[in-house]
C-alpha cells in the first residue's frame, strides 16, 4: 500500500458514506476536501460555481451531520473537518 493511502475497506465504507448525502453537498464535500483540514466557504461556492443557496443548502447538510464544524480565526469564519 502507497503511503497516505487508505485501505481498501476504509475507502469504500468513506465512499458508501459520502454517496448517502444529498448530491449538492457531496459535491461541496469534495472542493472542500481538496483544501485541507480547513476551508473558507466562500471560496469553495467560488470555485464550485454555485450561488449563495446552494452552497448554503450544502453547507447546512454539511453542518446538521457534522461533518463540518465552525471555527473563527482572525474575524473570519472558517470550516474544518472534524479530528476528533
Amino acid at each position: 500500500m502507497e503511503a497516505g493511502a487508505l485501505p481498501g475497506g476504509v475507502h469504500a465504507a468513506i465512499s458508501q458514506w459520502l454517496e448517502r448525502l444529498p448530491a449538492g453537498a457531496r459535491a461541496f464535500a469534495e472542493v472542500a476536501a481538496v483544501s485541507g483540514l480547513a476551508f473558507d466557504a466562500e471560496v469553495v461556492r467560488e470555485v464550485g460555481g454555485w450561488n449563495e443557496l446552494l452552497a448554503q443548502d450544502a453547507l447546512g447538510v454539511l453542518l446538521d451531520r457534522r461533518l463540518v464544524r465552525t471555527w473563527k480565526a482572525a474575524a473570519a469564519l472558517i470550516m474544518c473537518w472534524p479530528t476528533a
